[in-house]
């Protein structure tokens, strides 16, 4: 099974903690990547000391992450209830690195040859959302394929699957 988490098509998750004696209610973020634009995002709600949640922290267009070839994603604390910031900066600020997987094209060709139990296999492409923009359910033993897709821009799962688990070619059943 392989699978590639795509960083663009996610809204970036980060964990908060209120390390502080008062409870959080309110936590403004400005963050960005490597070279690109500043978007700003305030979480409320009520956190008391010691607890910690995930928040993400919406990207409102692909575009945040083209930034520059450094690929490093910032992340920062510049209010906490509505005010400044604690006595401790330490960990107001985060930065990690991230891999930006290549961007195809909108119209591309799906290229596969097929083996002696094509019935085995189906093939789907969904969108970000799940739904199924393509598929493939019915092939004919030792064919090659080329299906050419045209899609939108956005995030794309391709799914090949192999009810006999032994995959397009596996060396003791040829």
């Amino acid at each position: 099974y392989r699978s590639r988490e795509n960083p663009i098509c996610y809204d970036p998750r980060i964990t908060l903690r209120n390390a502080g004696a008062q409870p959080l209610t309110s936590v403004t973020f400005a963050y960005h990547v490597s070279g690109g634009q500043v978007t700003n995002y305030t979480w409320t709600g009520n956190l008391a000391h010691m607890e910690k949640l995930d928040v993400t922290l919406p990207i409102n267009d692909q575009q945040f992450w083209a930034g520059d070839e450094v690929h490093d994603f910032f992340v920062e604390v510049t209010g906490l209830n509505g005010g400044d910031l604690d006595e401790y900066d330490a960990n107001d600020h985060y930065r990690t690195h991230f891999v930006l997987p290549t961007i195809y094209p909108n119209n591309f060709v799906l290229y596969y040859k097929t083996n002696n139990r094509p019935q085995e296999n189906d093939l789907f492409v969904r969108d970000i959302q799940g739904n199924v923009v393509f598929s493939r359910t019915t092939f004919t033993a030792n064919t090659i394929y080329r299906d050419t897709l045209e899609l939108s821009p956005g995030c794309y799962e391709l799914e090949f699957t192999d009810t006999g688990d032994d995959g397009l070619s596996f060396w003791a059943d040829t």
